[in-house]
């Protein structure tokens, strides 16, 4: 029986590990990286509105 921890979930091509050479997994790392980016955003954007921190997300234009 195999029972490594990854293999019941992990993507079918990402079974011979991370390659930054292929282009599939460049694909996954950059769709992974502008995930928890823009999630990290809306997160500090949603905690700015509700605690009042009065955070300046965009700089100020003009």
């Amino acid at each position: 029986m195999n029972t490594h921890i990854f293999d019941s979930w992990h993507l079918p091509h990402m079974s011979h590990g991370l390659d930054i050479r292929d282009k599939e997994d460049l694909k996954a790392i950059a769709m992974f990286s502008t995930g928890v980016l823009l999630g990290t955003l809306l997160f500090v954007a949603f905690l700015n509105a509700v605690f009042d921190w009065g955070i300046p997300l965009l700089p100020a234009i003009g």
